[in-house]
This record gives C-alpha cells, structure tokens and sequence, in this order.
C-alpha cells in the first residue's frame, strides 16, 4: 500500500477539494503539498508518531467538514486489554450498524481503534457540539473511572462511552497516519475487521461519502448552539481580559466541550498566578459536566504537582493555539511570558 497515495485519495475524500495544506506531527508543521507531505513520512516512519492534521486549513477556516472521527483505547495501566477492546468495538460498531452508518476502522499500532465516518463536505455552525451530540446515543459500558484512578489512585467502576471523549467531535484533531509504523511496537495503522487480534487481519475498503448522506443530515438537524448551564451564581472573580490567546480559547471551549487539555492548561496557569482553590473551581463550575468534589481534587493534584506551564510548542500539539507563524504571538515561545513580566521563567 503507497502510504502517501492513499492519505492523499482520503483527504480528498473523492469530493474533489484540495486537501493541503495540513498540519503534520506533534508541533504541527505546516505542508503545502503532497511531496512534502510524502517527505515527512519517508523521513520518520517507524521512527517517531506520525500524526497529521484530520481536516485542512481552508475547511477549519470556512466550517466545511466532511468527516467524523473518534477512537476507542483500552487503559492498560487498570488492566484492561484486548478483550476489553472487542467488548467495546462491539458496542461502538452495533449502535453503527443501526444508524446505518458507514465506516472505515483502523488499528492504532498499539491498543486502540480508530472509526473514520466520510459523508458529502457540509458547512456546520457548531459541527462539534453535533457530533457529540450524536454519540451520546451510543451504549454506556462499564469502565474504570480513569479520572478518579489519575487523581486518586482508587480503581472504580462507572458507566461511560466507549469512546475516548478527547477525540469526538475535536475539529484541531491530529490522527496516527494509516500504514505508517508505530514507533513503539513496530506495527502498522492499518485497516481492519473482525475481532481484535495480532496479526490483525487486514482490509482495504472504498471511502463512500455519498452512502453517508443520511448521516450529515442527522449532523445538520444537530447543528445548534451547545446549552449553557451557568452554575457559578456570579462567582467567578478573575480577570482573563489580558491573557494569553490559548488561555482564552480554553475558557471559550467550556461554552460546549472542554477537553482534558484545556482544562489542565488553564487550571495551571491559574495556580501558576496564585490564584486559590475556590477561584480555580468557580471558573469551571459553568462547564456541563461540572463535578464540584472531582474539581477541587484535580486542582488539588495539579497544585501538589508543581509543574511548569506547557510551552507553545506542546500548547500547539495539543490544538490549544491558533497561531499559525509561532513568531506572531507575543508570548513565544512559553506563556510564562505574560507571568513575569515579559520575560520567560528561563530568561530571568
């Protein structure tokens, strides 16, 4: 299988755009064209991730989007394996079936699944909240409570999606490239069926946007505006006007779905500025999924932790930041920055 041959049919998905330029790799790398973007992977595979961007730059900036992606993994460090992956796909892929959803899945190289839906390219006012939206129909299975484990070390059971919240609906989303090696196992991305197995067994499927037309128009009926659940009471007692664009984009995403990242990157920055537990927790308390006892806890880890605030490097792996020339952001190359008066931790 040409690797590149095949990521180039797929980012035009048979609807005729131009799929470049993209962004490829943890610091995002701008590439213009397929040679480049053939380059890269020739450059690295099997020696580091190799993760390009899951939509181009002209469909992040006209709110075009052709493509739902999500993944399921399985959390080894609690024991799970591969039993519990098939457990999962099977849930994930019943519930597919009966919305009579077309899919392409790939196996991760490592431990997990990742299910591509292409349907015909589509303008969204709010393309995340839909597909969220959509998933929520999907089965809860029963799984270990990952952010109790992280925070407290304790092993509980709760009823959950089976897919990886992080990935659904996250249009900054940069995905393993299929064919290319994992670094660490050596094995391939590659497309497969059946029950989860090494060797796996292998596929090569069609991308069938068109058979998918139902499904973008689901998506389009769940084109809406997220819901805002105030619970601060009018709290929240902290300036942001001035911070750092990533900061603001963080506070922004909790009007819908604030990842793990965004979270994290704004309590920390909010520790780093002295501010008190009860500050950090209000801040978030207008969150959907706000879980007042889990936020004091989590702020509490972050806080014995002591780590440093992530520089834009990492900020811009994570989707955090929208800057596309680094130079532009008077913050480079780390927020820290705007802590200390202009100079970085480092530079004083």
């Amino acid at each position: 299988m040409n690797i590149e041959r095949f990521w180039y049919e797929y980012m035009k998905r048979t609807n005729g755009m131009e799929p470049f330029p993209r962004e490829m790799m943890r610091k995002r790398l701008r590439v213009d064209n397929l040679t480049e973007f053939a380059s890269v992977i020739s450059g690295y595979n099997g020696k580091t991730d190799l993760y390009t961007s899951l939509y181009n730059d002209w469909q992040m900036k006209n709110n075009v989007f052709d493509c739902a992606f999500f993944e399921i993994d399985c959390y080894t460090e609690v024991g799970e394996d591969v039993h519990t992956l098939n457990k999962m796909a099977e849930v994930v892929e019943t519930f597919l079936f009966d919305e009579g959803v077309w899919y392409r899945r790939f196996f991760s190289g490592k431990k997990g699944l990742h299910y591509y839906i292409a349907f015909p390219p589509c303008h969204f006012h709010y393309f995340g909240n839909a597909v969220r939206t959509w998933a929520r129909r999907m089965p809860k299975v029963e799984r270990v409570d990952m952010n109790k484990y992280i925070y407290t070390g304790e092993i509980t059971m709760i009823k959950t999606w089976p897919y990886d919240p992080r990935t659904i609906g996250n249009t900054k989303q940069l995905v393993r490239i299929p064919y290319t090696k994992h670094p660490r196992t050596g094995l391939k991305c590659i497309e497969t069926y059946g029950r989860v197995s090494i060797p796996m067994l292998e596929r090569h499927e069609s991308w069938l946007p068109e058979e998918n037309l139902h499904f973008q128009q689901k998506l389009k009926r769940l084109d809406k505006e997220p819901e805002i659940v105030d619970r601060s009471g009018g709290m929240i007692d902290f300036e942001f006007s001035e911070s750092p664009k990533c900061i603001r984009k963080s506070l922004m995403a909790m009007r819908g779905h604030l990842t793990h990242d965004q979270a994290w990157h704004l309590a920390n920055f909010m520790v780093t500025l002295g501010a008190e537990d009860k500050e950090i927790v209000d801040v978030f308390r207008i969150d959907p999924r706000f879980n007042e006892s889990m936020a004091y806890a989590q702020v509490a880890s972050i806080r014995q932790s002591g780590l440093a605030n992530m520089g834009c490097d990492k900020i811009a792996y994570h989707g955090l930041c929208d800057e596309k020339q680094k130079l532009s952001c008077p913050m480079w190359p780390s927020i820290d920055r705007y802590l200390f008066d202009g100079e970085t931790e480092d530079e004083k």
